[in-house]
């Protein structure tokens, strides 16, 4: 047998999270089931390692060390194999692994290196509170800054609607749980979306996706009616940005699906991405305000919107890999603006909003996100700083200190 470690944090996970991946090799290679912060009681001469992000590389290297396997492939006997979508860049870990398995453990073809699964058929995935079922692979939309779009996720593939109500079927046999997460980046444009919604209705099934994309939103109506929350990608609040990277959808869609949403739930969640290409940030600061009157027009009811800003990734492999990282000098002139025009429209209430009070929904600070620029894009040179630093491995957050420590070693 083979130990397949997880190396995703425990504080990092949400209720309802499934590292589907992960299952989905566990499973075919029977393997034991361990985690990142445990030791193996036994000695093993092959070890995988799932990468679901890529900072949790410094988990992989801190259970190596802890289980005394040498951190360097040259001269080591055991042989380390690594998989994940964190892995995308493989050119860093040279020194350390012996092989990296790109794309699908499941797959039965091999597209641009990348092993992909021509039909989707997965086996639902059972949990205690709820489960999960896999709809569909990849994006059919390919946002040109995605990685998942054009990297890990590949050709976007749908299951069948037969194989969905089989899962179903088996899903209302096996467990007492009714909560389902279709898994699917494109929920809303499942091209048999009626038909499952209707059959999860007719077998008491509770859908737990929430999350929309605004191209869909016509279709994805009907499921997201009456949600608590309802989550979508918006990226940028200026139209020309959006329709640069594939954001193809103009503001009076985004005024005509905020002022639908406000009617449908409490709470509407806006994904945000700072410091796209060309991007015009007065264009954001008036959709606050827009947003802000909507908001204050429903007084007899009590709409909560949040803003969750990510930094921009110029990735390898997506059509901006050669865009410039964010600034941090600008993006901190912008959050000071930002900060103030949540007070002002009372999205906030009280002082200033930093990085210590926004509750990590300013993205990260700027040598974490140096440090993970690093392990995205560099090669092997960087391979004495990934082994001298968090010894221990990473939790949820990394301190901006310790990920100077690593920029400055690089």
């Amino acid at each position: 047998m083979i130990p397949l470690v997880d190396t995703i944090p425990r504080n990092a996970r949400h209720q309802g999270s499934v590292n589907l991946g992960y299952d989905i090799v566990a499973d075919k290679l029977n393997a034991v089931r361990i985690g990142w912060a445990d030791s193996l009681p036994s000695k093993y001469n092959i070890y995988a390692f799932n990468i679901f992000y890529p900072m949790h590389i410094f988990n992989m290297l801190s259970f190596m060390r802890r289980n005394d396997i040498p951190l360097l492939k040259e001269g080591r006997k055991q042989r380390i194999v690594v998989g994940g979508q964190g892995v995308s860049n493989i050119n860093c870990l040279d020194n350390i692994v012996n092989s990296v398995y790109k794309g699908e453990y499941d797959g039965d073809s091999i597209v641009d290196g990348w092993h992909r699964k021509t039909i989707i058929d997965t086996p639902v995935s059972l949990r205690d509170t709820f489960s999960a079922i896999e709809l569909t692979r990849g994006c059919k939309y390919r946002c040109k800054f995605c990685e998942y779009g054009w990297v890990h996720g590949g050709k976007f593939r749908q299951k069948s609607i037969e194989n969905v109500r089989k899962d179903i079927d088996k899903l209302i046999f096996q467990s007492q749980s009714k909560r389902v997460n279709f898994m699917s980046a494109n929920l809303g444009s499942y091209y048999a979306l009626d038909e499952l919604l209707d059959y999860t209705d007719s077998m008491g099934i509770h859908v737990t996706n929430t999350d929309v994309c605004l191209k869909d939103f016509e279709s994805a109506k009907r499921h997201l009616t009456k949600r608590q929350t309802i989550k979508v990608g918006v990226e940028s609040f200026d139209e020309k940005t959006r329709a640069s990277v594939n954001k193809t959808y103009s503001d009076d869609k985004l005024l005509e699906f905020v002022n639908w949403s406000v009617q449908n739930t409490g709470n509407i969640h806006f994904y945000l991405i700072y410091g796209l290409p060309n991007d015009d940030y007065n264009r954001w600061f008036a959709w606050l305000k827009i947003l802000g009157e909507i908001r204050k027009a429903q007084q007899d009811r009590l709409i909560r919107m949040e803003f969750n800003l990510t930094n921009f990734e110029p990735c390898v492999g997506t059509p901006l890999e050669y865009a410039p990282e964010v600034d941090f000098r600008e993006k901190e002139y912008f959050l000071k603006h930002w900060s103030d025009g949540l007070l002002e429209n009372n999205f906030r209430k009280g002082n200033e909003i930093t990085y210590i009070n926004s509750r990590g929904r300013f993205g990260r600070m700027e040598n974490s996100y140096k440090l993970l620029m690093k392990i995205k894009k560099s090669d092997s040179s960087i391979t004495n700083a990934l082994i001298s630093s968090f010894k221990n491995g990473i939790g949820r957050t990394v301190k901006d200190e310790l990920a100077y420590n690593f920029v400055e070693m690089c």
